[in-house]
């Protein structure tokens, strides 16, 4: 009776020639390469998401300073470059404020430490103080 019931011998070779030492490694090397592959995705999309996150909170806030009455567009960028930068996940922070009449548009830029830039864009209407005509003065 063989000492190795139900197969051959270690390191001895199958019927058709081959051997199968160093399978397992290979395996694990193929294995551990997707694992890597899919944790470098997950943290490119996480990045890009809290790079996105920080471009919306910077657009939001710095609309809200740019609308304020005496709200320059220096301080609108100002707020958004410390709010997106907060996250420590953000670059650069480029911010422009378009203002008509009746609104106010900013734009925010950022780009994400592991790259890829994202855009958010914030509009709202002009807030001034109008006086009621309907009071006088005492």
């Amino acid at each position: 009776m063989s000492p190795h019931p139900g197969g051959p011998r270690p390191g001895r070779r199958r019927p058709g020639g081959r051997r199968d030492r160093g399978a397992g490694a290979v395996e694990l090397a193929v294995v551990m390469g997707a694992v890597l592959a899919l944790f470098a995705l997950i943290l490119l999309v996480g990045m890009r998401w809290l790079a996105a996150q920080g471009a919306d909170a910077a657009a939001q806030r710095a609309l809200e300073t740019a609308q304020a009455d005496g709200g320059t567009d220096a301080a609108a960028s100002h707020v958004a470059t410390g709010i997106a930068r907060s996250s420590g996940a953000i670059t650069t922070v480029h911010t422009t404020v378009t203002r008509t009449a009746a609104t106010v548009t900013v734009d925010v830029t950022v780009t994400a430490l592991l790259g890829g830039a994202v855009t958010r864009t914030a509009t709202g209407p002009t807030i001034r103080f109008l006086p009621d005509a309907g009071t006088s003065a005492r």
